[in-house]
């Protein structure tokens, strides 16, 4: 299964579609038991996901799923590197680990602080995490930085609106998990009823529902299929507000490969979620 499940839902009230709320225990319960028998293996959570990891290690997700998590950023740390350590240490206090399958930096940019990446190999080479590396904003920012450090690891955003992947990957080695396929619920909503700041993109929404429905594609299997289809990507991570919508998710991910087709005129005031009023994390 190339899917993961996302799990900021778990932790945090998130999100400027769908309900925008934390996960309730017993859903998030139900929700892994539905992943887990659908053939997901592999979870994505971050320190920096409110209570997520708790919520993870109270469901018992470490003993079935294999856990990527980050770091928060290290941004004014007196000692980036002691504080990496001591951020690997609380995640996995809060799971109930030792180890995780993949580590990462939430911030990028903490790759150039002192000892940070040195830090991260050690956690690699005594066997605490499995895969190295950072979640980045973009192709571009993400190829760099795979060529200046030897990462194994690389989190990014991927959708049909951000179609990279279809020509384009990461250096070999690296394994490549991309976020936002469905631009946080924006590829999943009504065109009439887009919030204000989203309403310039109307056409956009439009165009791509119309799209998938001549391919005979739920909007969920028409978002997914390119990525799912894509050599150039690992895994596809995905986030859901209720067990009815993971069902949804999951049963759109058998889609054959399919052709979205192009969206000109994008701007980053629709890309990228860091300019939305609630920004991603």
């Amino acid at each position: 299964m190339k899917l993961a499940l996302g799990t900021v839902q778990f932790g945090l009230d998130y999100g400027a579609f769908g309900t925008g709320r934390r996960v309730a225990a017993a859903e998030v319960a139900q929700m892994l038991d539905r992943a887990a028998s659908a053939g997901v293996d592999l979870l994505d959570t971050a320190r920096a996901y409110g209570s997520a990891e708790d919520a993870l290690a109270a469901a018992g997700a470490p003993g079935r799923f294999r856990i990527v998590t980050k770091c928060p950023s290290l941004r004014g740390a007196a000692d980036p590197a002691a504080a990496l350590l001591a951020a690997f240490a609380a995640s996995c206090a809060a799971l109930g680990v030792r180890r995780v399958a993949g580590y990462l930096l939430h911030d990028a940019g903490d790759l150039q602080q002192p000892g940070v990446w040195a830090a991260l190999q050690q956690l690699q080479a005594d066997g605490r995490a499995g895969r190295i590396g950072v979640s980045a904003y973009g192709y571009d920012e993400a190829l760099a930085l795979c060529q200046s450090y030897p990462l194994t690891l690389v989190q990014l955003p991927a959708n049909v609106l951000q179609p990279w992947f279809r020509d384009r990957g990461l250096p070999p080695g690296v394994e490549v998990h991309v976020r936002s396929a469905f631009l946080q619920g924006f590829l999943l909503g009504d065109p009439d009823r887009l919030p204000a700041r989203f309403r310039p993109w109307r056409g956009t929404l439009a165009t791509f529902r119309d799209r998938a429905a001549t391919l005979g594609l739920s909007p969920q299997a028409a978002a997914l299929a390119p990525l799912l289809n894509s050599p150039h990507i690992h895994r596809v991570v995905i986030g859901a507000d209720t067990p009815e919508q993971l069902d949804q998710i999951l049963g759109a991910a058998v889609a054959p490969p399919a052709d979205l087709g192009d969206y000109p005129d994008l701007t980053p005031a629709l890309t990228d979620p860091r300019t939305w009023q609630d920004p991603a994390t």
